[in-house]
């Protein structure tokens, strides 16, 4: 999910990416903090990190999937994030 060339690191509540190649960066709320939380534990499947996220928030799940692809959409664009269709590799630790 992260690229080589790309940091993630959690302070407290919040989460920053960082692509180490071009400097650009994105906080994360507590929320994105947790979906990322979320696939590093193996959860890959985009419905479940919704369901458990909503369920841990008490929040409706359509929300919930408005904010996840927002945040999705959004880290791709930057280069932040990979979408990988092999689960297992996208849930593996980054090396």
């Amino acid at each position: 999910m992260l690229p080589k060339d790309t940091a993630f690191r959690a302070v407290d509540n919040e989460a920053v990416i960082l692509h180490l190649g071009s400097g650009n960066y994105y906080s994360l709320n507590h929320v994105g903090k947790r979906m990322f939380e979320l696939v590093q534990n193996g959860i890959c499947e985009v419905d479940e990190i919704i369901e458990k996220i909503a369920a841990e928030y008490k929040v409706d799940s359509a929300m919930v999937k408005n904010d996840i692809e927002e945040l999705v959409t959004d880290l791709v664009r930057e280069n932040l994030i990979e979408i990988r269709t092999d689960l297992r590799a996208a849930a593996s630790p980054k090396e």
